[in-house]
């Protein structure tokens, strides 16, 4: 044993020592195999050899690295603050639903609606309200919304591929017709004991909430109002840029969706001295690029952009220069797109908004004088993933060909953003089905990296090749 790693004897190494003492200290010395004396001995020996092995276990349930379940649970409850639980699963949810109905005539709202998988009877998406236009029959074409569908149960088996949802289970008489163009993704298993390992370590490392570690274990352990979860989550600084950061996030289909129209909103400089005049502008946060001067017009003319600063995520403008606007004039700010869902609300957190105080222990993440932004991935495509598979004797080829086009698109869930798409990692992902024996990528033929710091690779099924 050393003072710092302490490692159990077994019952030979102490009955070694326990004879040793025994007859440096007494008259006793019949130790010969069989004795009385050495019986005795043998059987302290190995009781304390089981207290000792009994030792370790305790002392390592209290390294995170080396818990485990009910006991990895324990120690994440006794971190300082409010301490960790473990993150439950989450629902499949995303966009790419179309539905039709059977006649064309008038808006028809449709509300609460709910779909469901022929494959699988289980469980049931619900939609998010949505609007067929008059003289329209499929929804969404073209600029329409799309329709966000949420799953009612959690877990790896809510994902659903393209075209698997396809049944009207509640919606008005004159829905007939419902599909997912593309696949639906973002459901989740709850943590296993390494990724519950991970977020402890970054909870410990970031306890004053401001380093890279405490914002990964906020956005990690982060539940939106809908119960949805973040798979992936990384912090970019930027090396010109002091105190400003970016906090990429990932439900592993790029977050597509959560965006929408800002709210436009005006107002008038006040009237009196150039002390008194407006310095700051609010509209709605988190905008999702800087304000330009075509979006903030000062009495119906462009502001001029090097007389301001915005600053998107709270929904800030800063006034640098008090000839910007003169007393009296009127502004308005319009014509800019928000984020919302996961990402808005995460960025309230960050931003150390009072009603998730009681939600995020001493929430507020973002220092004093720096700025951090909650973003989602630039999502790029691989153009095309063509593969040659040998199946195994016996194999329904379609069925297989299926199977593993949806492995190759859940990888791709998997990869977090700034990382590449690895070849041989999706191989052995591959190798793992019972009737895939071997696998040949033909295109591309090297692994696919990033083109941006942020950006997320991902594949399409439609862009998926097997033969």
């Amino acid at each position: 044993m050393t003072d710092a790693i302490f490692e159990p004897r077994d019952s030979e190494e102490i009955l070694t020592d326990l004879v040793a003492r025994v007859v440096a200290r007494s008259p006793l010395t019949d130790v010969s195999e069989g004795s009385a004396l050495l019986t005795v001995l043998g059987t302290v020996a190995e009781e304390i050899a089981s207290n000792e092995r009994k030792i370790k276990g305790v002392r390592e349930a209290y390294w995170l690295r080396r818990a485990k379940g009910a006991r990895l649970d324990a120690r994440l409850r006794d971190l300082p603050g409010t301490g960790l639980g473990r993150e439950g699963a989450a629902p499949a949810s995303g966009t790419g639903c179309l539905v039709t109905r059977d006649d064309t005539v008038g808006e028809l709202l449709v509300e609460g609606a709910v779909f469901g998988r022929s494959d699988s009877g289980d469980v049931l998406y619900i939609a998010e309200d949505f609007t067929i236009p008059d003289g329209q029959a499929t929804y969404p074409v073209g600029g329409d919304d799309p329709i966000r569908v949420t799953a009612s149960a959690t877990g790896l088996e809510t994902n659903a591929p393209a075209g698997s949802i396809d049944t009207v289970v509640s919606a008005p008489p004159e829905i007939t017709i419902v599909t997912n163009a593309q696949a639906i993704g973002g459901g989740m298993d709850g943590e296993d004991d390494g990724e519950a390992v991970q977020r402890g370590l970054d909870y410990m490392a970031g306890l004053a909430h401001v380093q890279g570690p405490a914002l990964r274990a906020l956005a990690k352990a982060f539940t939106d109002s809908t119960g949805r979860r973040l798979r992936h989550a990384f912090v970019w600084e930027s090396p010109t840029r002091p105190a400003y950061s970016e906090l990429v996030v990932d439900d592993g289909d790029g977050l597509v969706g959560y965006e929408k129209e800002g709210v436009a909103t005006t107002g008038v400089v006040p009237v009196g001295d150039d002390a008194l005049k407006q310095t700051l502008i609010y509209h709605e946060a988190p905008a999702k690029d800087p304000i330009t001067g075509a979006q903030f017009l000062i009495d119906g003319v462009p502001a001029d952009e090097s007389k301001y600063v915005s600053i998107p995520e709270r929904g800030l403008i800063y006034v640098t220069d008090n000839t910007l606007m003169d007393a009296g004039a009127t502004w308005t700010i319009s014509g800019y797109t928000v984020y919302s869902g996961p990402i808005r609300e995460l960025q309230k957190v960050v931003e150390s908004d009072p009603a998730l105080a009681a939600v995020f222990d001493a929430a507020g993440y973002r220092p004093s004088g720096g700025r951090c932004r909650v973003l989602p991935p630039d999502v790029e495509y691989i153009s095309s993933l063509d593969m040659i598979i040998v199946f195994t004797d016996g194999s329904n080829l379609s069925d297989e060909r299926d199977r593993v086009i949806d492995e190759c698109v859940n990888y791709g869930r998997t990869v977090p953003p700034g990382k590449p798409f690895v070849l041989y990692d999706l191989g052995c992902k591959l190798k793992t089905l019972d009737t895939v024996q071997n696998v040949h990528f033909t295109a591309p033929v090297d692994d696919w990296y990033p083109v941006s710091t942020r950006g997320a690779v991902r594949v399409k099924a439609a862009d998926i090749e097997v033969s």
